[in-house]
């Protein structure tokens, strides 16, 4: 081996920098490998989670994991089985091993809890019937296997609700419940009916309106109108009341209104129109001429006497006492008035025949 030639500095001195340098290049590691302390030393750390009494290995990555001593500076011991300086009682581990990670794993002391149990309602039918989970803290509910949130759930048949204590934690009572959902018809409440009223009004003529009232029932009812005998059906629904129109019914006929059962209501008879009769006429009359005055006329030599000219009264036309012509209804006194004209016409005959008579004497 030929040295490398330095210029200017003696041999001698040349070959000791050299072996000094050698002696630290390789003196280095041998001292991190038995002292254990050099920041390029790595070693394997099984990183737990949790808190005391139900710590678990940390399901992020793979365990155990790498940590560089250099990186964490003084957080690492470096000794095999060691305490991990963080927040958990992580270890460090001899080697990339999974088992012996679960192997160090702190004990686990379970917390005791005694579950809430759940609870169910079973009403008449289906529809309402429910169960309902509680929240218990370290328990979960599962329901055929699979976890149920807390609430209330609808249930039917038959339901098993298990508790199962998580991880940490021990169980204590009761963790299994079973509920069975009927089918039970519901009762109905009792309808109250009440009976409907009404009314039917008519003119004259057949025309008219029945009313059905249906106002304080709670459920929709029929009724009919009997109109000549024929009957027609309708329908009210519940509290409604309805107002039905007719006409044609026949004069002094009866127009009936009736439940949808024929249970009868109510009824009005169409009554006879007024006969209207128009005033009588009274008939013309013509007035009857005035009997004119007697006149008496004397002759120097023959005294004669003029017959006091007495009206006649035509036949059928009777007179009233103010002169006029009495109505011909009054048939009964016609032979009476003609009698007495009659009469007066002789007692004037007779008047003049005395005159006459005391003239000549």
């Amino acid at each position: 081996m030929s040295l490398p030639k330095f210029k200017g500095i003696p041999k001698g001195i040349a070959w000791l920098s050299m072996v000094g340098v050698l002696s630290l290049m390789f003196a280095a590691p041998a001292v991190a490998t038995a002292g254990q302390t050099e920041h390029a030393q790595k070693v394997w750390v099984c990183k737990v989670v949790g808190g005391p009494g139900h710590y678990s290995l940390s399901k992020e990555g793979k365990q155990p994991i790498e940590v560089s001593v250099s990186a964490l500076g003084s957080d690492v011991n470096p000794v095999i089985g060691a305490p991990f300086n963080d927040a958990q009682p992580s270890f460090v581990v001899a080697r990339d091993d999974r088992t012996l990670c679960e192997a160090g794993l702190p004990p686990v002391v379970a917390t005791p809890v005694t579950p809430t149990a759940p609870t169910s309602v079973d009403k008449c039918g289906t529809k309402d019937d429910t169960y309902t989970v509680p929240s218990t803290n370290g328990v979960d509910y599962l329901v055929g296997n699979e976890v149920v949130a807390a609430g209330t759930h609808p249930g039917t048949g038959s339901v098993t609700v298990v508790a199962k204590a998580k991880s940490g934690f021990m169980l204590n009572g009761t963790s299994t419940w079973t509920f069975g959902f009927t089918n039970v018809a519901c009762e109905q409440p009792p309808v109250v009916v009440i009976n409907p009223s009404g009314k039917v009004t008519v003119d004259c003529k057949g025309s008219g309106t029945a009313t059905f009232d249906n106002s304080k029932s709670a459920t929709q009812v029929g009724f009919e109108l009997v109109v000549n005998g024929n009957v027609t059906l309708y329908s009210v629904s519940a509290g409604a009341v309805k107002q039905q129109s007719f006409s044609g019914a026949k004069s002094g006929s009866t127009v009936i209104l009736q439940d949808g059962e024929a249970n009868f209501i109510a009824s009005a008879k169409v009554p006879k129109c007024a006969v209207v009769v128009p005033p009588t006429k009274k008939p013309a009359t013509s007035p009857t001429p005035k009997s004119a005055p007697a006149a008496t006329s004397v002759n120097s030599e023959k005294s004669t006497a003029t017959v006091a000219q007495v009206a006649t009264v035509p036949v059928g036309a009777p007179q009233t006492g103010d002169g006029s012509t009495a109505n011909q209804s009054n048939n009964g006194l016609l032979p009476s008035l003609g009698i007495l004209g009659f009469l007066l016409a002789f007692a004037a005959a007779g008047t003049a025949w005395a005159i006459r008579r005391r003239q000549r004497v």
